[in-house]
């Protein structure tokens, strides 16, 4: 088929820009549906991994904090700011 519309400059543009994202592995994968959808939920697994860490190191904070436990000890600790530590206060 390609050689039956190798003058149409159209066509010639459309098979090129098919072949590019052939091989662009960005694209690869979202060809398939199914691995796009493997892929969206393990952006949101990551996702909420993430947002439960910062939850419960955010809990931490706070029952170190009632316990009157210096800001530097626990900043050295949770490895945060200092000014983020106070923030929670």
């Amino acid at each position: 088929m390609k050689n039956e519309y190798e003058g149409d400059e159209k066509y010639m543009a459309a098979v090129r820009r098919v072949e590019e994202l052939s091989t662009d592995p960005n694209f690869v994968g979202y060809y398939d549906k199914e691995e796009a959808i493997k892929q969206d939920l393990e952006d949101m697994w990551i996702t909420g991994y993430e947002e439960g860490k910062k939850d419960i190191k955010e809990d931490i904070i706070k029952k170190m904090l009632a316990q009157n436990i210096d800001i530097k000890t626990i900043s050295d600790i949770v490895d945060l700011p200092i000014s983020e530590i106070k923030a929670m206060k």
